[in-house]
């Protein structure tokens, strides 16, 4: 009983029990020489008949120890029975969660009927191909057979959806429910229906029993259906990145802890039921789980045209013999010219036989500046190993990163953050979305080490997420050990003590014996003016440096780590104005430090996306550095080529 009381659905095998219930009242002696007739139960469509007021009489003196006894034994049987087939697949305890407290089906009516509300889920599901979601995951097959079923079930379900049952009966039934403290809303619909059923499991012939089995067979369809469509709602909400706000085991609390919730919810089911709360709007709930991240729809619409260069043969490939320069005529510019064009580029007259001239030079420098190379127009052999990659390989690279901003752990893209994308060396500042800030950064190098027998990349930039909440202008740099060993700073310093002088380092010795480095703060000092500070586990931050030459290549990896910036000093000061906290003296050179502790924490998130678009829907792609995407990548061209390859 407890668990009728704890699941709304539950409630609704509730009237099968009825059925058995008042099916058990057929034979007893009260009513066993009363037996309703096939007649007597058409007479019923239009209004109450005398055995209908037998069988009132007979629920007066039998139907509270028989309900009990048919209750009970439904409520030990394991409600999960009636959906065998699902039971592995759907997860029951969200789905409690979801459904708890709510009365009567939200999706579909307790004839089968798909109520407005599950029309706008199912026209959500129709459309999980546009965010490249398979709709295997959200029970397509199932939903589509079971609504088949009651499709076919409809006309006899009409008939039985038209009796009327007699006051008597009703009053008898509705006394007994209130009586054990039932929810009132539920009570009409029960009273209806498990007089429905008893009046046809007493009737004595063929014909009535076989609709009581299919009032029976309908309630099972009916919560099939039902559960299916609001297991595919949670999987749904899943893959649309709900459950990763609510993810504590990620960077969030390894790094300083985030938002603890999600606009006030505890849960991503919680937030799930708010979605759906209103059932005439369930459609625009739902479209707002879907990333809000300018990029993401950027990404969406990249897709799309990506896959449309695919499915039009994509490119060919061309041997490289010689660089592709300005001025050049033959097959290769030829070539090139139908590459170019296969992607969308423009590149004049792509039939044309002339020289290498103006419109592909521009599309070619258009592809170098999109793909982090010197936009100088020369196809020399690295991009043209760039230009021979196929037009699948960028469809996975593009879903790939499409994937990576559902699981984003940027909580609020509306908000105001820092982020910085290591693949693309770009730092940039948000607010209200809309970039305020942008700065481009050096980050980790691409040396190998081996670690646990495995090949590391030694230096590589970590992703990350937390809070920025001091800059330290005029800094010292504690070098790490790993730095000063490979520098060989204390070596220098014990093989002539001036070196350390004339470096502006100090060596500090603690009481173990153990001796440490740092560099005075200074113009040679290696974190520059200003150096900005987060809590993380990686020991890295954001800095300034004195040495400005890498900031000119389009590739830049070559920090031990941490992430230089250009112009650190103009990311200061926007990032204190904002506050109201920027003084004119934190620019001033001295040999001393200066600590600034932001009044409001500024979110800052360091993340690892390959590819992005432009504003005006140029595609970038970038070098997979650190080969963190290699598998996925490799898994979704595996996964596009066999969707590709003609049936057997």
């Amino acid at each position: 009983m407890i668990m009728v009381m704890r699941w709304p659905r539950l409630r609704f095998l509730f009237l099968l029990s009825l059925t058995a219930a008042v099916g058990l009242l057929g034979n007893a002696s009260c009513v066993s020489e009363h037996l309703l007739t096939r007649g007597d139960v058409e007479a019923m469509r239009f209004a109450p008949g005398p055995g209908l007021e037998l069988l009132a009489r007979a629920t007066a003196r039998r139907m509270g120890e028989v309900l009990e006894a048919a209750v009970q034994s439904r409520a030990d049987a394991s409600w999960r029975a009636r959906v065998p087939t699902l039971v592995d697949s759907l997860n029951m305890s969200a789905l409690e969660e979801l459904h708890a407290g709510r009365s009567g089906g939200w999706w579909v009516t307790r004839h089968g009927e798909v109520t407005p509300a599950g029309e706008q889920l199912l026209a959500t599901l129709a459309k999980v191909r546009h965010h490249r979601l398979d709709p295997a995951r959200y029970n397509e097959v199932v939903i589509a057979e079971e609504r088949a079923a009651i499709a076919a079930m409809a006309p006899d379900v009409n008939r039985l959806k038209n009796v009327v049952w007699p006051d008597p009966a009703r009053a008898r039934v509705r006394a007994w429910l209130v009586a054990r403290a039932h929810a009132p809303e539920d009570i009409e619909v029960w009273v209806h229906e498990g007089m429905a059923a008893g009046v046809l499991g007493a009737a004595g012939d063929a014909w009535s029993r076989e609709r009581s089995q299919e009032l029976e067979a309908l309630a099972d369809r009916s919560w099939v259906l039902e559960l299916t469509l609001s297991d595919a709602l949670l999987t749904y909400a899943e893959d649309l990145r709900v459950h990763h706000e609510f993810d504590k085991t990620g960077p969030e609390r390894m790094n300083g802890s985030l938002e603890e919730g999600w606009n006030g919810h505890e849960s991503g089911v919680e937030k799930v039921r708010a979605l759906t709360a209103d059932l005439g709007r369930v459609e625009a709930g739902l479209a707002s789980l879907a990333p809000a991240y300018p990029q993401y729809h950027r990404l969406l619409d990249a897709h799309a045209r990506y896959k449309g260069y695919c499915a039009a043969g994509g490119w060919t490939t061309l041997r490289y013999s010689r660089p592709i320069r300005p001025g050049a005529r033959g097959s290769a510019v030829q070539w090139l010219r139908e590459r170019l064009h296969a992607e969308g580029h423009d590149v004049g007259d792509v039939e044309s036989t002339e020289r290498y001239g103006a419109p592909l030079r521009e599309a070619v420098e258009a592809y170098q500046r999109t793909h982090q190379f010197k936009d100088d127009g020369v196809v020399d052999k690295r991009v043209l190993r760039s230009l021979n990659k196929s037009c699948e390989r960028r469809l996975a690279q593009i879903g790939v990163t499409l994937d990576k901003w559902r699981e984003s752990r940027i909580l609020n893209p509306h908000g105001y953050f820092i982020q910085v994308n290591i693949p693309s060396f770009v730092g940039e500042v948000w607010d209200q979305g809309e970039v305020t800030h942008a700065f481009r950064v050096v980050v980790g190098n691409r040396e190998v080490a081996r670690k646990n027998g495995q090949r590391v990349y030694r230096w590589a930039t970590p992703e990350l997420s937390s809070r920025l909440r001091n800059l330290v202008f005029n800094p010292y740099w504690n070098v790490p050990l790993s730095i000063m060993t490979e520098d060989e700073i204390l070596e220098n310093h014990d093989a002539d003590p001036l070196w350390a002088v004339e470096a502006h380092y100090e060596i500090v010795e603690d009481s173990g014996g153990r001796r440490t480095a740092r560099q005075l703060p200074g113009p040679w000092n290696a974190l520059g003016k200003v150096k900005f500070i987060f809590p993380n586990d990686y020991s890295v931050y954001l800095h300034d440096t004195p040495s400005k030459s890498k900031f000119r290549s389009p590739y830049r990896a070559y920090s031990h780590g941490c992430m230089r910036v250009e112009n650190a000093m103009d990311l200061a000061q926007h990032l204190l104005e904002r506050q109201g906290m920027w003084k004119r003296r934190y620019g001033k050179e001295t040999r001393l430090d200066r600590w600034v502790a932001l009044r409001e924490p500024v979110p800052i998130y360091v993340t690892y996306f390959l590819t992005q678009v432009d504003s005006e829907g140029a595609v970038h792609f970038g070098a997979d550095l650190y080969r963190r995407d290699a598998a996925r990548i490799a898994a979704e061209l595996k996964k596009i080529t066999a969707d590709a390859a003609p049936a057997p």
